[in-house]
């Protein structure tokens, strides 16, 4: 098991490339760590805390790009941009096709050479917040 780590939020650092759109325009960026929960993005811009955006996730070994919609819960677009703090920013999915998180959840395991453990599986559906923010997924 990797220290500090549940089996539950196994997270693995897996460069792929991401589009992400909001309200506000769309952006790309690179995962530098990615879960069957959400992903560390790395980008120039970072989204605010609680925004919420659709992700479009270039996973190998998969027919098609992967989709989720996610939220934003951690972001440091005010912080340093270096090895140890890259810019970029945490996102929750909070809507994903049960497929595609099971594909997310094989690659981070062939990732970490964890054989013995079945990958998550199921769609993840979350109520945003009060205010009834939602995003389409494709």
């Amino acid at each position: 098991m990797i220290p500090c780590q549940s089996l539950q939020h196994r997270r693995a650092n897996i460069k792929w490339a991401v589009r992400i759109t909001t309200d506000k325009g769309p952006m790309e960026g690179v995962t530098l760590t990615v879960s069957s929960q959400g992903v560390f993005i790395c980008c120039l811009h970072p989204f605010r805390v609680y925004d919420v955006c659709e992700i479009v996730l270039d996973v190998p070994n998969t027919e098609a790009p992967v989709h989720a919609v996610g939220q934003v819960v951690w972001s440091n677009a005010h912080g340093p941009d270096d090895n140890v703090s890259p810019r970029g920013m945490g996102v929750r999915f909070t809507r994903i096709s049960g497929k595609d998180r099971e594909a997310i959840s094989r690659y981070v395991l062939t990732s970490l050479k964890l054989k013995d453990v079945q990958p998550d599986k199921g769609t993840i559906e979350v109520s945003l917040d009060s205010m009834g923010a939602t995003a389409p997924l494709h």
